[in-house]
């Protein structure tokens, strides 16, 4: 997930939507995208690879999001620990 769309995530009620302007540093950076990078973890091997055209760095990207539900993550410190430890 890119750094943008947590942040926004994190800032809006059930049910709003927006038009967000995601700046290159919480997007793809002075790096970019290309076809066939992939889409997980850097340095991963086996995972999805974007299809898409290519993004240039520094590029600004616009997204429309619209939150329309969520559940609240638990109190860690209150799970037991074999609980803790699945969720890592």
């Amino acid at each position: 997930v890119l750094q943008g769309l947590d942040l926004a995530l994190t800032l809006m009620y059930k049910g709003e939507a927006c038009r967000l302007q995601i700046a290159p540093r919480f997007a793809y950076g002075d790096i970019g995208l290309k076809p066939g990078e992939s889409l997980g973890l850097v340095g991963e091997v086996d995972g999805p690879k974007y299809e898409g055209a290519t993004i240039d760095r520094d590029t600004w990207l616009e997204a429309r999001l619209e939150l329309h539900d969520w559940t609240e993550e638990p109190d860690h410190d209150t799970l037991p620990i074999a609980e803790r430890m699945e969720i890592g």
